[in-house]
């Protein structure tokens, strides 16, 4: 992967994006109080470059922007597809959606009464992962499953394997929203359901996300009235720099449900 010109293309565009970011915030730090995440990393790399070199200080300061809102975007137009893909879902994310909006404000109970939308975001982040490994480096020699593994060796888990496995999900490459309530709850079960990671550095954002994007989606269904361009769509996806949708898919938007 690291020879594909679309990989070095992604990583120059987000060291370009680091040395924006960088560069705009040394300028406004003075005038823009309080200070935000950047301007304590920009503090420790002049105070402490041993600790924060440049190197580290450029993919920090982009690493909240494509943990977060990439993931986000790629997570919510692969929702999109997949809703769309299946009418009778539709159907489904759509009455909820409308039901959501219609007595104003939303609270977290409000957000709890929407199965639909929610098995349908679950399913979209199984079957269609941003997180899709763990990378970890191995502190010590070890052995595990007849496999020896060397102190300092890179070690790639495959959490979002299980996701496609039918002794977790009978049917796995069915877009199934009801997989999640009880009874059938088949993303319970040790290891099987692993969108946002595993153990102790699962994604610090993960309450964060689920509540962005199911008030997202539910306000995207509300108001426009989409369509994919055809029936038979097929949904083409790209791995960099976050696993998603290619840049090409696109749906019609027929016009306004609700203002």
């Amino acid at each position: 992967m690291l020879r594909d010109p679309r990989y070095r293309r992604a990583k120059q565009r987000v060291a370009e994006l680091s040395r924006k970011m960088i560069e705009d915030r040394n300028r406004a730090a003075a005038d823009t109080p309080p200070a935000i995440l950047i301007d304590d990393l920009l503090r420790a790399n002049r105070e402490n470059p041993a600790a924060m070199p440049d190197q580290d200080l450029m993919i920090s300061v982009t690493g909240p922007y494509v943990a977060g809102l990439d993931t986000v975007a790629n997570t919510i137009a692969s929702f999109v597809y997949a809703v769309l893909k299946h009418p009778e879902v539709l159907t489904r994310v759509r009455a909820e959606a409308d039901a959501l909006f219609a007595t104003g404000s939303i609270t977290e109970k409000d957000l709890r009464g929407i199965p639909a939308i929610r098995g349908a975001l679950m399913e979209t982040m199984r079957l269609y992962p941003i997180a899709v490994v763990h990378m970890r480096t191995a502190t010590r020699d070890c052995t595990f499953e007849g496999h020896r593994i060397a102190a300092g060796e890179t070690v790639y888990v495959g959490t979002s394997v299980p996701h496609f496995l039918e002794e977790f999900y009978p049917d796995p490459m069915r877009f199934d929203i009801d997989r999640y309530e009880k009874p059938r709850a088949e993303h319970l079960r040790a290891g099987a359901y692993s969108p946002y990671g595993r153990g102790q550095h699962v994604c610090l954002g993960k309450t964060l996300a689920d509540v962005q994007m199911l008030v997202t989606m539910a306000r995207m269904f509300h108001r426009l009235d989409m369509r994919l361009p055809s029936p038979d769509y097929l949904l083409a996806r790209k791995t960099t720099p976050t696993p998603g949708p290619a840049m090409s898919f696109h749906v019609r938007v027929d016009g306004h449900r609700h203002p």
